[in-house]
């Protein structure tokens, strides 16, 4: 269901008084542009706090960002509702899958020093769910089915170090621009590996939005990358089973993310 319409109080706390609000597609239907900002509902004020905080300190080095914007209180968040500077750009990938890898790893390049915050572990939903099972040490089984459960029978502790990472770098998230690195946009933070983040953009790249199967080969050298990848995968057959619509909606996503899986297994042979 779609998010009303920030009201006026909102664009005026945030310096755009008298714009009026357009909303935006994607993001899940909360995200409004108002003047020349991006308005947004969020889920939780604090954790938003926290990263619009974090954002707001990012230097931009081969890639843009949304960049965050306090309201006249000087809080990030009022009623609910958070804004960022509208970025320009369009969201068609075609061509441009390598140019977003080299984004995404710039991106947390820059977010490589970002300490650790217990506000990262505040999500009580499908996808927080999901990520606490597949990260679990050991991992979680939710037998949801035969291509899970062998994606989880293959799964190995990973050593990697961890950081802030964008949960979601994908088909979307990411704006491009004539002359201009690409944007990167409406981050759900997590705390895993940075090339966790590629794993994501790669295998969900594939699996929805025609992305070429030579990603995988450009990554397979990289380290631990099939670990990734079969996180990656059975994080999506789990927010499936849990959000989606139970074992069919984890059929239907194990059907579309096949080629990758497919790559793992070989990579294991």
């Amino acid at each position: 269901m779609a998010t009303a319409p920030p009201p006026p109080q909102i664009a005026a706390a945030f310096g755009v008084d008298g714009a009026a609000p357009c909303a935006v597609r994607g993001g899940q239907g909360a995200t409004f542009r108002v003047g020349n900002l991006a308005v947004k509902k969020c889920e939780d004020v604090v954790q938003t706090e926290w990263l619009c905080g974090v954002m707001e300190t990012v230097t931009e080095r081969g890639f843009r960002i949304a960049r965050p914007v306090r309201a006249d209180g000087g809080q990030f968040v009022v009623d609910g509702w958070f804004a960022t500077l509208w970025v320009e750009g369009t969201t068609d990938m075609a061509g441009r899958w390598h140019e977003a890898i080299d984004a995404c790893q710039a991106f947390h390049i820059a977010l490589n020093r970002v300490p650790w915050s217990p506000l990262l572990h505040r999500m009580d939903n499908p996808w927080g769910r999901a990520d606490a099972a597949i990260w679990a040490q050991p991992p979680v089984d939710l037998h949801i089915g035969p291509i899970a459960d062998g994606l989880h029978r293959r799964l190995r502790p990973i050593d990697l170090p961890s950081q802030l990472v964008h949960g979601d770098p994908g088909d979307g998230n990411f704006l491009f621009a004539p002359g201009r690195p690409p944007a990167i946009i409406d981050m759900p933070p997590y705390w895993h590996p940075a090339d966790y983040a590629i794993a994501v953009l790669i295998a969900d790249g594939i699996a929805w939005s025609g992305a070429p199967l030579s990603l995988l080969d450009h990554v397979a050298a990289w380290p631990q990358m099939d670990q990734l990848l079969l996180r990656a995968v059975l994080f999506r057959l789990y927010v499936g089973f849990l959000f989606r619509g139970g074992q069919s909606a984890a059929d239907r996503r194990a059907d579309a993310y096949a080629p990758v899986i497919n790559a793992i297994e070989n990579w294991g042979r």
